[in-house]
């Protein structure tokens, strides 16, 4: 995803989330026996491209689908939304962007109280590479 996509997400208000959503087929090896060359999986789209990286699935449901998101979006909203809670957005990339759309993206959706904070990991340098970024001091970035 880039900021771009989400940007679409906030100044929509998620009113395009639904719309147009694609499922591409994903094929992985199956490492538990050789024998079995693939399983195959979806993988979901949405109309402006942002990848569902947690919905990779053998069996979509769309209304399973509408129903999860729809109580993650308004979950969200009424967080981001309300000015006693303190929010923190990380977020971790290797690439440059310009991410004064994205806090103005925030703004505009009426969150409040809020920090957008980067983390390039391009500056880390690892031989363990793993999706949780072990070696990135995630405490330092809540004080």
């Amino acid at each position: 995803d880039n900021p771009k996509q989400i940007c679409d997400l906030l100044d929509n208000d998620f009113s395009n989330f639904f719309d147009n959503i694609k499922l591409k087929d994903i094929k992985s090896d199956n490492f538990m026996n050789f024998d079995e060359l693939v399983i195959c999986k979806k993988s979901i789209i949405l109309q402006n491209g942002l990848i569902m990286p947690h919905e990779c699935t053998t069996e979509y449901d769309e209304n399973k689908f509408i129903e999860k998101y729809t109580r993650r979006i308004n979950r969200f909203r009424d967080i981001v939304q309300n000015d006693k809670i303190k929010k923190i957005f990380i977020r971790s990339d290797n690439k440059l962007f310009d991410y004064s759309d994205l806090k103005e993206s925030l703004i505009k959706f009426r969150c409040e109280n809020f920090e957008l904070k980067i983390i390039d990991y391009s500056n880390y340098k690892t031989e363990n590479f793993t999706w949780q970024r072990d070696y990135i001091n995630w405490i330092s970035l809540f004080i």
